[in-house]
């Protein structure tokens, strides 16, 4: 989910993007709408993997348009 250019600069920041991606799976995974909005406080590592909002605003809409939120996600190893 992430991409974050400073790891690109900075490999020793990947793990902040690791800790990030875990927490987002988890939070979508349990349908947590709360804390995925309040990333910014929540999530370890947001202010590396999303320095801005404009790459973690669009999951923020799939989860809105889910009528269960934690069912946005999918199972890649089942293809649900």
């Amino acid at each position: 989910m992430t991409h974050s250019f400073a790891v690109f600069r900075r490999p020793d920041l990947a793990a902040h993007t690791k800790a990030f991606d875990e927490w987002a799976v988890d939070a979508l995974g349990r349908g947590d709408v709360d804390a995925l909005t309040d990333y910014r406080r929540k999530a370890p590592g947001a202010s590396v993997a999303h320095p801005t909002a404009d790459h973690y605003v669009p999951l923020l809409v799939a989860v809105g348009a889910a009528s269960d939120p934690s069912s946005a996600t999918s199972n890649s190893e089942t293809g649900s």
